[in-house]
């Protein structure tokens, strides 16, 4: 398998049989475009390089904790890394990866996800509402305020199974975990695949597709409603009781 992708001012990448990326770029040294470069990297080029290997990468947040992994999906702003990052710093849990989880299945065919890279990527009015400081982080990308947060480097050789997978809502007046089953599980967790325009990579390739069904007939899927009429930091409590 062969993806090409054109990155306007940065040049071109290819991503080759689930082993390699290419880059080649098409400006001088400027750090502000390494930044946007290698967001492409880890983004796209790794996501690409999962689906070629037959791992499905889903856009969302995972923590640990009793070595049980727990992925977190969600629309941007939802609050998918700031969640994870409370329960690591506050409930004994452990960020394994941020915005990419890799998903595979073991040998007794249950879902299991690897770690990633030992970084989260913040706002600073979240990085406040955990008291967290971050006038010295660096940003993400030289013109925007989000920034990249460091994590405790771990030393996951061997991936978690995962036992539970809750798309964060804000759309209640309480925080409550709502099932989610049939047609509407397959629907939403294929909404959550990184990169929507990735989905035609289900269809082409019969391995992927197998592996996104199994992963939809036997993960255990939840709507976790985040309340609305409360700020985001009063709310993480309320969200913790509900998760394990």
């Amino acid at each position: 398998e062969r993806y090409w992708l054109n990155m306007p001012n940065l040049g071109e990448m290819v991503v080759e049989e689930g082993r390699r990326i290419i880059i080649q770029q098409c400006y001088e040294k400027d750090e502000s475009l390494d930044h946007y470069l290698r967001l492409f990297i880890l983004g796209s080029g790794f996501g690409n390089l999962l689906f070629q290997r037959g791992i499905i990468p889903m856009h969302g947040s995972v923590v640990v904790k009793a070595e049980k992994a727990y992925l977190f999906l969600g629309d941007s702003g939802n609050g998918k890394s700031t969640l994870a990052m409370y329960l690591t710093k506050y409930k004994g849990c452990q960020i394994i990866c941020d915005d990419i989880a890799a998903i595979d299945f073991d040998a007794e065919g249950h879902p299991v996800v690897w770690a990633a890279y030992p970084q989260t990527k913040l706002n600073p009015d979240s990085l406040e509402e955990l008291a967290m400081a971050y006038e010295q982080l660096p940003r993400v990308i030289h013109d925007q305020a989000k920034r990249k947060t460091p994590l405790p480097h771990h030393k996951y050789l061997q991936p978690f199974r995962l036992k539970k997978t809750l798309l964060l809502s804000g759309d209640q007046n309480s925080s409550i975990v709502e099932p989610i089953t049939g047609v509407e599980k397959f629907d939403q967790l294929r909404r959550y695949l990184f990169r929507k325009e990735y989905n035609d990579y289900l269809t082409a390739n019969p391995i992927n597709f197998k592996k996104f069904n199994q992963l939809v007939r036997h993960q255990n899927v939840c709507w976790l409603h985040r309340p609305i009429n409360i700020g985001l930091a009063k709310s993480l409590p309320l969200m913790f009781q509900n998760i394990f």
